[in-house]
C-alpha cells in the first residue's frame, strides 16, 4: 500500500490559532526586539512619572502634617486655657484633620477642621495652578455646638 499522506486543513482567515486546527502550523509569530534606548522611551516616561507622582505625594503628605502639627503647637496653649479637654489631633485624610474640644461652660464642643491644600496630588495642584487665578489655601475651622 502507498504511504498515507497527512491532510492539513487550508489556513484560516481568523487570524492567528484561530479554526478548528489550532495547531502550531497556523500561528504567526510576531517579535520584537529593542536594542537601543530610544525604543524604552514611553517606558522610561510613564516610570519617570510614576516616580515623581509617589514622591510628590509623600512630600506633599508631610508637609501638611507639618503645617497641621505647626498650628496644633502655636493654638494648643490657647485651647487648653479655654477648655477642659482638647482631643488629639486626628488625620481625616492627607490634606485634613480634625480635633475635639469640650469642657466650657455653655459649649457643649467644638470641632477643629484644618483643611491643607492638596499638596500630595501632583495632578490637582496643576489643575488649581493652571484653572484657579488665586492659589489653593489653608484654613482652619471652628465648628462650636452651643448648649
Amino acid at each position: 500500500p502507498p504511504p498515507q499522506q497527512e491532510s492539513r486543513p487550508p489556513p484560516s482567515s481568523e487570524g492567528a490559532g484561530g479554526g478548528k486546527g489550532g495547531g502550531k502550523q497556523g500561528r504567526a509569530r510576531l517579535t520584537f526586539e529593542r536594542k537601543e534606548l530610544k525604543d524604552y522611551v514611553p517606558e522610561i516616561a510613564a516610570l519617570a512619572f510614576l516616580v515623581l507622582y509617589v514622591a510628590n505625594y509623600f512630600y506633599g503628605d508631610s508637609r501638611n502634617r507639618a503645617i497641621a502639627g505647626e498650628w496644633m503647637r502655636y493654638c494648643e496653649g490657647v485651647l487648653h486655657d479655654n477648655f477642659a479637654l482638647v482631643g488629639k489631633l486626628e488625620k481625616e485624610s492627607a490634606c485634613e484633620y480634625r480635633m475635639y474640644c469640650s469642657g466650657r461652660l455653655n459649649c457643649e464642643g467644638v470641632v477643629v477642621i484644618i483643611h491643607t491644600a492638596p499638596r500630595h496630588d501632583l495632578a490637582r495642584m496643576l489643575f488649581n495652578m493652571v484653572a484657579s487665578s488665586q492659589p489653593r489655601e489653608d484654613t482652619v475651622t471652628f465648628e462650636a455646638v452651643m448648649g
